[in-house]
């Protein structure tokens, strides 16, 4: 017999001995207390006698009494849960509930598409822009800069971020769950987006093409946006060093059953830092100015059990492309364009299904135009990227869940270098979960067919490609402060445009017969949570990389992606949070072996240290806060294809960051002045050889909300 077999034997059993007591019944219905509209299927709790009753599908109830009066608790997921202790029984009670807004602290969604604790998640870090210790971040690779394992590769005006020690276009990143990752190049530009449309950031490390698909080799970055709360109105600007400034606005309301989060995020740079040449002499970094200009909107309604969403972002950047100090291009020029649109619905008709679905556009256009270079090259590509995503979930039991989701989607570009490829890509997944005793074991899988094909003069080149990742994952979760995770599976990443069909010349030409890179993962690690003052998780990974693409030159000279490296990557990684209220560290710690033939690879440093130390304190009528960012990179091979020009190896460094925070107390606004410097100590390194970073640099912040 299930529970829900046995609570309605139970009120059968009270209603008849009620009936013999002489009871009366009564009824009533449970509402939402802003649109009035039936909450389906609340709990309604009858005090004194143990029995619950589950509202219908129109919020209905029907009990009984004995007495003259009677006391009722109604809850429901999503709602704040109320009581009444003496109510008059009568036909047509109404029991109002209040939304509230669930605090997802400490819950994580991106690595199994559903809310988990963090410590059934294994390695996953949550980014909370507003919660985050040092100032100065504008986009969201600075947010993701002291994030474990990841490394930032800045090669001035752009960044890109690796995880355990992959490439850059084997980290998969989305939107509230959908790729943004390019089919030209398989990455996306971190740097363009602000930090002001994220709420959070969840950084699932690990491969997971078994949910995800293509390019989720060595993590994947969510960027989940704010949804609308109660009536605010922020503002934050700020100036720094090299001719930096920015404002950014936002404004959120709700009007149950409607609401809203609108925002707008400007910022330019001058950038024009000092460096040393390759002759180490003294210059001023020219062309590297930027411009960037975000808007963003997203809306929401729900209604019973739906739940609609649509969002739009529309982004425009300029910028300067600088070049290496070894080939400068001081007048070459690259401006984006992009606007992205996502609806969604969701349908939840009882806490045990629910329905989700997503439609997406996205178009991305990109100019680069360098004049003056050898060759001079005005090239314009323009990306759509069109789908839908569909799933249903199932709790038949407390103890399990089951997940299954259907996608298709089509990338097609318009390029004057390339030409004019697509991609179609067809995908089924599933996975279950069954939980038992503190254990969790969660199975999945995903079939997926992929159809690049490029149409030109010379007639139609198409490549078919088929691929099934499995992977599955078993937890424990024992008392609060210990936890463990291991998972195993199979990730991919499909070949790019840029590797199929770039254009044949004397140089160069693609590969339309590649095959995808494949890894295979292992994970291994414990973690835990104590009373709110200690997060930790500690680590071990181990993956194997095999059909790596590498350009390389054929017999002629000429160089083209060919399938021939393998790689072995092992590390080990600690990431803790200690909160005493009055003071704090956020630490990450990470050590990887990065091999290929027995060799390391290149651009992976093996010793990566980061921390964040703070302390603050409360006044009448100020708060305070200090910070101290340290972070240590260890030495990187460097790219073997200039031997003459560039070293074996660039060497470590070590960074110093410190700020202050105060905030006068107001009584109904949050007012914040933010200072802060760095690079302390203007060190001079490079995280790409012959692209200098900048030296040391400050910033001053101010923000407002109402």
């Amino acid at each position: 017999m299930n529970r829900m077999t046995a609570a309605r034997t139970l009120t059968v059993f009270w209603l008849l001995a009620a009936s013999v007591a002489g009871a009366a019944s009564f009824s009533g219905s449970v509402l939402d207390a802003y649109t009035r509209q039936p909450i389906p299927y609340a709990d309604v709790a009858v005090h004194g006698t143990g029995v619950h009753l589950m509202a219908g599908k129109d919020g209905r109830f029907t009990a009984q009494t004995t007495g003259n009066t009677v006391g009722l608790t109604a809850s429901r997921v999503g709602y704040r849960t109320r009581s009444w202790d003496r109510l008059e029984p009568a036909e047509g009670l109404m029991l109002y509930l209040f939304p509230e807004v669930i605090d997802l602290e400490g819950v994580t969604v991106s690595a199994f598409r559903y809310p988990v604790a963090r410590s059934d998640a294994g390695p996953v870090t949550v980014v909370e822009p507003g919660d985050r210790v040092a100032g100065g971040a504008n986009d969201i690779s600075d947010l993701l800069r002291t994030t474990p394992t990841a490394f930032g590769r800045d090669n001035t005006n752009f960044t890109s971020i690796s995880i355990r020690g992959t490439n850059a276009n084997h980290s998969l990143v989305t939107l509230d769950g959908v790729k943004l990752n390019s089919a030209q190049n398989g990455t996306f530009d971190l740097t363009s987006l602000p930090a002001a449309i994220a709420d959070r950031i969840e950084v699932a490390r690990s491969g997971n093409s078994a949910l995800y698909g293509t390019s989720a080799v060595g993590g994947l970055i969510d960027i989940i946006t704010p949804s609308p709360g109660g009536m605010s109105a922020n503002l934050r600007a700020g100036v720094g060093s090299f001719g930096r400034r920015f404002v950014e606005l936002s404004h959120s309301n709700r009007v149950t059953p409607f609401g809203y989060v609108v925002a707008g995020h400007y910022s330019e740079a001058d950038n024009d830092f000092p460096y040393p040449d390759t002759a180490g002499t003294r210059r001023t970094m020219a062309d590297a100015d930027e411009q960037n200009l975000s808007l963003f909107a997203k809306g929401e309604t729900r209604t019973g059990p739906h739940l609609l969403s649509l969002l739009g972002e529309y982004g425009l950047n300029r910028r300067g492309s600088p070049g290496s100090r070894s080939f400068p291009t001081d007048s070459a020029r690259r401006n984006d364009a992009r606007g992205i649109g996502q609806f969604s619905y969701q349908l939840q008709p009882s806490d045990r299904l629910l329905t989700d679905l997503k439609l997406f556009l996205h178009r991305f256009w990109q100019n680069y135009q360098n004049p003056a270079g050898f060759a001079p090259v005005n090239d314009t590509h323009l990306l759509s990227s069109v789908g839908v995503q569909a799933s249903q979930t199932w709790h038949p039991a407390h103890w399990a869940r089951l997940i299954a989701g259907v996608e298709a989607d089509r990338q097609s570009l318009a390029s004057t270098s390339i030409g004019e490829p697509a991609r179609t890509t067809l995908a089924v997944w599933a996975q279950s979960r069954a939980g038992f005793r503190g254990f969790g074991l969660t199975p999945m899988v995903r079939a997926e067919q992929l159809v690049q094909e490029l149409h030109s003069d010379s007639g139609a080149t198409r490549t078919t490609t088929q691929v099934l990742s499995p992977r599955v994952t078993l937890t424990w979760s024992g008392p609060g402060w210990l936890g463990a995770f291991t998972g195993v599976g199979r990730s991919f990443r499909a070949p790019t445009f840029n590797d199929l069909f770039w254009p044949e010349d004397a140089f160069t030409y693609g590969n339309p017969w590649l095959r995808p890179e494949w890894s295979t993962n292992l994970d291994i690690g414990v973690g835990g949570e104590h009373r709110g003052i200690l997060d930790w998780w500690l680590g071990w990974y181990w993956s194997s990389l095999t059909d790596l693409i590498q350009w390389q030159p054929d017999s002629a000279g000429r160089w083209r992606p060919v399938n021939i490296d393998t790689a072995v990557i092992t590390g080990v990684e600690l990431e803790a949070a200690l909160d005493l209220d009055f003071a704090g560290a956020d630490v990450g710690l990470n050590w990887t072996r990065a091999t290929s033939r027995g060799e390391r690879l290149y651009y992976r440093p093996e010793f990566i240290a980061r921390a964040e130390l703070w302390a603050g304190q409360s006044l009448e009528q100020m708060t305070g806060r200090i910070t101290l960012g340290i972070e240590h990179t260890g030495d990187r091979l460097t790219d073997p294809a200039w031997p003459d020009t560039i070293p074996a190896t660039m060497p470590a460094y070590t960074l110093f960051d410190c700020g202050i925070r105060l905030g006068p107390k107001l009584r109904t606004a949050d007012a914040a002045l933010e200072l802060g410097v760095r690079n302390v100590l203007d060190t001079r390194y490079q995280t790409v050889q012959d692209f200098p970073v900048q030296g040391r640099n400050w910033y001053l912040e101010f923000s407002l909300g109402l």
